[in-house]
């Protein structure tokens, strides 16, 4: 239970919020509506079978003759194999203290909430009714539904109908697209009165020493993530954003003056790139761009096992191809990506002469037996 009382000593203070809310000058602020005193009692109860009880109660008065405000609430909620339920009773009062309209005014209203998951039918949705019933609006009663689609989640949408005895009929439709390269949304709604249609897009251009990189709104610092002509990679966190053709891919937000931590997703990795260091960790100054180089090996993957004198290399040799090296494990087998289809390799187990070799490499026959292979698979001699 939490207790909160306010008193405020003089009718011309205001809150930060009050005083640039106000029309604009000072004589707007010694206006007899300010707040006199504020009380605030809270309290909430957790029960077995994951039942909680809430009540608040907030009231205000006024400097002017006696005016005031008092809202009351109480609710039970519970949540049994997914649904969610509540129930829910508002009773508010505010009087305005004066001569000529000093009767009081109150409403009263009981809310009834259910949100039932669909997921045995749309991965990732809800279903939900509200049922409202006051003074003012009977059996005011609305259904929805909402929830996301695509693996990402990248799109989201969301139905709703209400159906009011006092106002008749409304509904919405709104669906929302997010991903690397922007923002998408589009809404539909309507009443008694008119129908409406809107739609919107957001998002950034980056430009940096190589060409462009659209993106989502940016804010502050963002990283531009190099994933070293890797496409179609996504991050660790943010589903939606995934490196463009050329390997490039922004992320529109990071926390200036700390450690941030970018990771790429190594399951979204395509076949022919294999990923050497898959966290970078960054601290950008503000409004800074910092770069997230990932050192990757794009091309095809082998294991070859070398042999030189009809023996197999020694154990720890180092072999290197173009742009991508590794290091001989036993019985001469060592692991390279980011290969070419046709090349040389190059291998070195000490100082002197003797102690070197190179070998000549051709992957187009197997390619043609196995259009998609993960791991080809070669044995070649390795002359001095």
């Amino acid at each position: 239970m939490t207790f909160t009382g306010w008193r405020y000593s003089h009718q011309r203070y205001a809150t930060l919020s009050e005083a640039f809310s106000s029309p604009g000058s000072d004589d707007d602020l010694q206006d007899s509506d300010n707040k006199k005193a504020t009380l605030q009692i809270t309290a909430s109860q957790s029960l077995p079978y994951d039942i909680t009880l809430y009540l608040s109660l907030d009231q205000d008065s006024y400097w002017s003759g006696g005016a005031s405000q008092r809202t009351a609430n109480m609710g039970i909620s519970s949540q049994v194999h997914g649904i969610a339920w509540s129930l829910s009773y508002s009773d508010s009062r505010s009087s305005h203290g004066d001569e000529e309209d000093d009767e009081p005014h109150s409403d009263k209203v009981v809310t009834l909430s259910l949100s039932v998951p669909l997921s045995h039918l749309l991965p990732g949705s809800y279903a939900g009714y509200t049922l409202t019933s006051s003074r003012h609006s009977v059996g005011s009663q609305m259904v929805s539904l909402n929830g996301t689609l695509l693996d990402n989640h990248a799109l989201s949408y969301a139905v709703s109908q209400t159906r009011d005895r006092q106002n008749g009929s409304s509904g919405s439709l709104t669906a929302g697209y997010s991903s690397g390269r922007g923002d998408l949304n589009l809404g539909y709604s309507h009443d008694s009165q008119a129908a409406r249609l809107n739609y919107g897009a957001s998002g950034g251009i980056l430009i940096h020493r190589h060409w462009v990189v659209f993106t989502p709104e940016m804010n502050g610092a963002v990283v531009l993530i190099d994933a070293g002509g890797a496409g179609g990679v996504t991050l660790a966190n943010q589903k939606t954003i995934a490196t463009n053709g050329d390997g490039y891919a922004v992320l529109p937000f990071a926390t200036a003056y700390h450690r941030n931590d970018v990771s790429l997703d190594s399951h979204s990795l395509p076949e022919n790139v294999d990923l050497a260091n898959s966290t970078v960790t960054l601290v950008p100054t503000k409004d800074a761009v910092v770069l997230a180089r990932f050192h990757t090996h794009v091309g095809y993957k082998a294991l070859f096992t070398l042999q030189s004198r009809g023996q197999p290399l020694p154990f720890g040799s180092e072999v290197r191809a173009k742009d991508t090296n590794s290091i001989v494990a036993s019985e001469g087998q060592v692991y390279l990506a980011g290969l070419a289809p046709k090349g040389t390799l190059y291998a070195q187990w000490g100082p002197g002469p003797q102690q070197r070799c190179s070998a000549r490499y051709d992957l187009t026959p197997t390619l043609a037996q196995t259009p998609h292979p993960l791991i080809l698979q070669q044995t070649l001699s390795c002359p001095f």
